[in-house]
């Protein structure tokens, strides 16, 4: 059989505001190339992405270990998620955090 996987591309806030389909994962790669992620990550951004998740839906956030928000997401994942995964990949300076 063959995934059904959609890219949604879009400013993610708007996307986020709009959306009522419910997907079984949603990815977060805000913050890529140096860049910091903005001021609604995690809150209200995830709330919102929360609500766009199936039961048991998986929803991913990428951050580097020096981003000073790292530690506020890690705290918002913890508390609102039953279970939360933490891979590092050193070579790339980049935590990926996979939150169910």
């Amino acid at each position: 059989g063959s995934l059904d996987i959609e890219l949604v591309v879009g400013r993610a806030l708007d996307v986020l505001k709009q959306e009522d389909r419910l997907f079984d994962m949603i990815i977060d790669d805000l913050g890529a190339a140096g860049v910091q992620k903005p001021d609604w990550i995690p809150n209200p951004g995830y709330e919102m992405a929360s609500r766009c998740l199936e039961d048991g839906g998986i929803l991913v956030s990428r951050t580097r270990p020096d981003d000073e928000k790292s530690s506020t997401i890690v705290t918002y994942l913890q508390a609102h998620f039953q279970s939360l995964l933490h891979i590092r990949l050193e070579d790339r300076d980049t935590c990926v955090h996979v939150a169910r």
